[in-house]
Order: C-alpha cells, then structure tokens, then sequence
C-alpha cells in the first residue's frame, strides 16, 4: 500500500510556479531582442523579386551574376570588403572633449554582440559593404524592442530594399520585396547605405553598370579559351598514309577514333592517297593569345572602376618596394579612407546618436600606417614643431587615437625649449625683456678697489683695475 504524504512544503505549487517562471523569463528575453520585420534573402532566391530601379542598363540578379562569375570583379570587390572590415576600430570621444565613459560601454555592448545569429560587427559591415560595391545598395535592419530601445543589427540584401520618396525627393520610407512577400520599414528602422549617391533619384549608381560591356567580354574571352582547350576544335596535324589502300585507310582511321564515352575529344585526322607516309603539322592561330592580352587590358579596366591597383591583388613579382607603398598610399586615399567615413558617419549618425542619445562618443576606424612614410610624417612632425596643428589634430586627420587632452595645445619648440601657442601673448619679447643699454663707465666712476692706494695700483705695486681702466683710456 502506497502511503502518500501531505505535502507540507508546497512542492507541486514551487514546480508549477517555476515552469512559469520559466516561461516568463523566455517571453521576456524574446521581447529583449526585439521583433524582427524584414526577410532573409537566401529564404526565397531570386524568384518574385520585384526591385527595379528606374534607368537601369542591368537588373539586380544580372549584377549579382557578374559579381560571382567574372575573375575580375569577384577579387577586386573581395579585396575592398577584407581590407575594410579588418581595420580596427573603437569608441572613443571627440578630440579635446570629455565623454562618459557609461555611454562608450553601451556602444561597445552592442558592437560586441550585435544579432542573436552571433555575428560579429565585422561580418555585418562586410555583409553590407558587399551589396554596396556590386549595387550600390547596402542595408542594416535596426532591431528594436517593443519599447522602441534598438537591441539587435542584421544585415538585409541590399537588393531586396526599394526606398520610397515622394514627389520632392523627400524619403519616406523603405519596403522590402522578397518572393512576393512585401514588407515596409520607416526611416529610422533601416540603415540604407550607397557609395555613389545621385540628386536626381534615391538610389546609387552600382559600378558593374558602367563596365558591363567589358565584363560581359571577358566572360566571352574565358569561356572561348575553356572551349578551345577542351574541345579542341582545331586539330594539331594530319596523319598522311600514303598509298595503303581505301580499305586499309578506313580501319586505320577507326582506330585512330576517340571511343564513345570519353570525355575529351582526342581524335587524330588522318588520309590517304598520297605517295609516302608523313605527318602534316598545323599551327595553331595566335587566337588565345590574343585573348588573353584582352583579358588583362579589360582586367586594368576593372580594377581603375573600383579603384583597386594591382598590388593588393597580389600582383607584386614586378613591384618594388618604394612602388608598391606609392600605391597602397593611392588606393588608401581614393578609395578605403572614403569608405571608412561613410562607414564611420551612419554608424555615428543611424546608431550612436539616432538610437542611443549620445553625442560625446563616435565610431573611429583607424587606417593602417605603412612603414615607408618619412615625406608625410617630415611634414606633419614639422607642422606640429612650428605650432601650426596639434598632436591630436594630426591624430584626428589621419584618423588615429588621439593622444589626450594634453595633445590639444599646440606648441613651439626653440632650441630645447617647449614654448606654448596660447602662453605666447604673456611671454615678453626680447626687446622688452632686455635691460636698457649703458654707455662704458670713466676711469673716474670706476669706484675704487678695498686695494687700490688712489696712484692706480693696489698694495703690492700691480695695476688696479681703476689703474688698467686709465691706461685703456
């Protein structure tokens, strides 16, 4: 028999009211993250997709076909995409001006762990600099809670996201399109980010418009090199057997046939009727060749529309040093340092202040600094040297940690004195600080030495200094 106890402890009411504890605490965290609006673009490829831009040569699928197809282009967007989004940035106040450091560490949070999907910051500014670079379209849901608060950051297809304006150009919103479904995002819901803006429409100018001739030519260039190898529609020579009958001829010319099956063509041609035996040698045509000096002019092409030079590639068996640093020095001013600041300011702008209320702090992505600089770094240690900019003011251009407050002042430096620019107007020029000049005293206002006996010589018989002053006169 089966004794059943009181339960004196309420245990059955404490697991009751822990499995809605439980179930609380999950509706809570889910409410945290906030709800999400927009669609995964790899849910529904391609199909239903019904983003057109007006004016435009090439369809967003087309352009994504391009990206992944041609040789040139994949490696130059790739490139720009790795070298961006692997400098190292922080959360750091403006130049000579306090910030709380509570309104860093809510920033540097979000940045940390930024989606459910555990991505890294990183992988979603490369998400998005990638759809910039082939569309021109690059795009950031902000994930809010029910409460308004932004929690999450995911990275949309760019080429899902249609911003809507009205008549004046004014935006109003953005909708998202993905296999027929239709989803709209106010403003401050969605980061939209294009690198070639235009006045006269919303959207940007992808780069794969303006050379889609020349890439629509090397895909034909690689693809007529594949085939001429593969399917070898030239043959190398002509077998002449000579005079060794139809019959003899026919089954030579059997054997000689590639058996059905076999993936590539080795056929050898052969005839007959010709007095000896002997092998016909042709020539290929310098068609490939000729080809493939097209491919590296269209690949030049490529590379100046995106602003890439050759040695970050990896082109550099024909690159010194001094040419290889002249070009990382070009393409970090035409084309990373650009990118960087429409990073750092949507980041400032859509986030930082939009979100969070901050106007003390800013996101700084700092450029790398190559080895072989001495012109620039002369020019700036000699600006700072004369007064004419401060150390954080060279910090801040080039995009570097500032040194501290005390980097704020700028200074002089004298010899191996440090003169301050804002203490210069209390400082006394050297005319003022000079004492008035006297004209030589007289032999007779000389006053008289404790040893001189008043004949102009002390005790001892030698010349005072009254005495020496008399002779010198």
């Amino acid at each position: 028999m089966k004794l059943s106890l009181p339960d004196i402890f309420n245990a059955k009411k404490v697991k009751v009211l822990a499995a809605q504890v439980e179930e609380l605490t999950k509706a809570v965290a889910a409410s945290q993250k906030g709800s999400m609006k927009g669609y995964a673009s790899e849910w529904a490829q391609f199909p239903g997709l019904s983003t057109l831009r007006p004016d435009a040569r090439l369809s967003y699928s087309i352009l994504n076909k391009c990206y992944k197809r041609s040789s040139a282009v994949r490696p130059a967007v790739d490139g720009i995409v790795r070298e961006i989004t692997t400098l190292p940035f922080t959360i750091d106040g403006y130049p000579g001006k306090k910030f709380d450091e509570g309104h860093k560490t809510a920033v540097e949070a979000l940045l940390n762990d930024p989606n459910r999907n555990k991505e890294t910051f990183r992988e979603i500014l490369a998400k998005a600099l990638t759809d910039v670079l082939v569309y021109d379209a690059g795009a950031i849901e902000k994930v809010k809670s029910p409460s308004g608060k932004l929690v999450e950051l995911m990275a949309r297809a760019g080429d899902t996201i249609t911003p809507i304006g009205d008549e004046h150009g004014v935006l109003e919103q953005y909708v998202q399109n993905v296999a027929g479904k239709k989803q709209e995002f106010e403003k401050n819901e969605m980061i939209y980010m294009m690198l070639y803006p235009r006045a006269g429409s919303l959207w940007g100018m992808p780069i794969i418009e303006s050379i889609v001739d020349e890439v629509g030519t090397l895909l034909y260039s690689n693809e007529h090199i594949a085939k001429s190898f593969t399917d070898d529609e030239i043959p190398p020579g002509i077998l002449s057997l000579g005079e060794i009958g139809k019959e003899a001829y026919k089954d030579a010319k059997e054997d000689f046939k590639v058996h059905k099956g076999q993936k590539k063509d080795f056929k050898l041609r052969v005839v007959h009727g010709s007095k000896d035996v002997a092998w016909i040698d042709l020539k290929r045509p310098n068609r490939e060749m000729q080809l493939d000096e097209l491919r590296t002019s269209i690949e030049r092409i490529i590379f100046r529309n995106f602003g890439v030079v050759p040695i970050q590639l990896g082109e550099v068996s024909d690159v010194n040093r001094s040419t290889a640093l002249i070009q990382m020095q070009i393409a970090q001013s035409r084309l990373i340092m650009p990118i960087v600041h429409l990073l750092s300011y949507y980041v400032d702008k859509e986030i930082i202040q939009d979100e969070f209320g901050f106007f003390d702090v800013r996101f700084v992505m700092h450029l790398r600094v190559f080895e072989d600089e001495d012109p620039e770094s002369r020019a700036m240690d000699r600006l700072v040297r004369i007064g004419v900019k401060s150390i954080n003011m060279v910090c801040a251009e080039k995009g570097w940690t500032p040194a501290g407050p005390g980097g704020d002042r700028r200074f002089v430096i004298v010899g191996k004195r440090v003169l301050f620019v804002d203490e210069l107007e209390k400082m006394k020029s050297d005319e003022t600080s000079k004492e008035p000049s006297k004209t030589p005293k007289t032999p007779e206002e000389v006053p008289a030495s404790p040893k001189d006996n008043g004949d102009g010589h002390d005790g001892g018989g030698e010349p005072s200094r009254r005495g020496k002053l008399e002779r010198a006169a």
